[in-house]
């Protein structure tokens, strides 16, 4: 969600935390667990901590990319902090906050190493994100892309995967108008249908790890509120966008972020890749490294830290 986009729900937000808020005052849980927002859990986690409730936080927010002096604010009412990923260990040893690295759930649930079944057909994945307002700006080039590369591939299947039936139906509505005549199976996320796949045109977030960890070679894409955008450039401080280069530290996939997405350079750069095995077979080593790099017994760790956490507090007591 942008920026400003966020304003529109700002009502509605207030009102559920206003709730969590009157719900927790009630129960007096042992334990407060704030998982990933940021924004919406940390006004609710202040709050929490001077209940004298133990405050821990599930996916660390951002801090790599922007805003990184919240740490220094979040020091004050977390007790812990779980990462996903290992180089978010490297910011948190310079400050106080205790934080453990317990790796990403999502990577226990894709196989490190998979061999395609054979199908007849290329199958190309369409994943325009799970934003009503992000697939609005993106799917339009993605379609685009997508009709000439039906021109050009003969034995091409195009799946367009969704999350909830909100968005199938925004899906279904572009499609119907910028490519009406296109052949799409438009199908539920799954992770068979991601591990079926040859390639993808993913916009950036969780899809582009999902894509990583079903070792699909992809492309990445993504525009917003061209006002958004203006505020976000001048506040991000990261070269890259997809979580498959951020976790390489290097350029792993191509990115086309708002004036330079456009079809005809996603095509343009698609064929680069699809003619070049070597190239694809590279950007599959590099997505089982990263898979290797994040996978960890999650559950596990968090359960059992968190329990230890709750059996030191009421001990103390």
């Amino acid at each position: 969600m942008g920026i400003f986009e966020v304003f529109f729900s700002l009502k509605k937000i207030l009102k559920i935390r206003k709730n969590i808020i009157n719900q927790i005052k009630k129960i007096k849980p042992d334990i407060f667990i704030g998982i990933d927002f940021p924004e919406f859990n940390f006004s609710i986690e202040k709050i929490v901590k001077k209940f004298g409730i133990p405050v821990v936080h599930y996916v660390s927010p951002t801090v790599w990319a922007w805003r990184k002096k919240r740490i220094i604010n979040m020091q004050k009412f977390i007790d812990k902090i779980f990462l996903l990923f290992p180089f978010e260990k490297e910011i948190y040893k310079n400050y106080s906050i205790p934080y453990e690295f317990v790796g990403h759930c999502l990577a226990k649930n894709y196989p490190i190493y998979y061999k395609k079944k054979e199908k007849k057909n290329f199958r190309l994945l369409i994943l325009p994100g799970s934003r009503k307002q992000e697939i609005r700006y993106v799917i339009p080039t993605f379609l685009k892309c997508a009709k000439l590369l039906k021109k050009k591939i003969k034995k091409i299947e195009i799946f367009i995967l969704f999350g909830t039936e909100e968005i199938k139906k925004i899906i279904i509505n572009k499609k119907n108008k910028i490519t009406p005549d296109l052949s799409v199976q438009i199908v539920q996320f799954s992770k068979e249908v991601l591990l079926s796949g040859d390639f993808a045109l993913v916009t950036s977030g969780t899809a582009t790890l999902e894509c990583m960890l079903a070792k699909c070679p992809m492309i990445v894409g993504y525009k917003m509120n061209f006002f958004s955008y203006l505020i976000v450039r001048m506040l991000i401080k990261i070269k890259w966008i997809s979580i498959p280069n951020i976790l390489a530290k290097k350029k792993i996939v191509k990115e086309f972020v708002q004036f330079r997405l456009c079809y005809k350079n996603l095509f343009k750069e698609t064929i680069t890749l699809l003619s070049n095995k070597k190239k694809i077979d590279s950007m599959k080593k590099e997505f089982t490294k990263l898979h290797k790099s994040i996978l960890r017994n999650t559950n596990k760790k968090l359960a059992f830290s968190i329990i230890s956490m709750i059996y030191k507090n009421k001990k103390c007591l």
